[in-house]
């Protein structure tokens, strides 16, 4: 499904972003590549290059611009 939206809708997954307040909500980022940020209380999640941490979305916001900039 990832892959057909992506196709038709012209979207770069190596560089898309899923957000999410449950790890369950960027296992997307498994299948497809992409990077995603969990926001919520951190004991819950487990770490991962391409999975990031936030407690709000000002914070996730600025992880996404940092992360593109490189």
């Amino acid at each position: 499904m990832f892959y057909k939206a992506a196709k038709k809708w012209n979207i770069d997954l190596d560089s898309s972003w899923a957000i999410g307040d449950r790890e369950r909500d960027c296992t997307v980022c498994k299948v497809t590549g992409c990077r995603g940020i969990i926001i919520g209380e951190i004991e819950h999640f487990i770490s991962s290059k391409k999975l990031y941490y936030s407690n709000d979305m000002v914070k996730a916001a600025k992880i996404i611009i940092q992360k593109q900039e490189k």
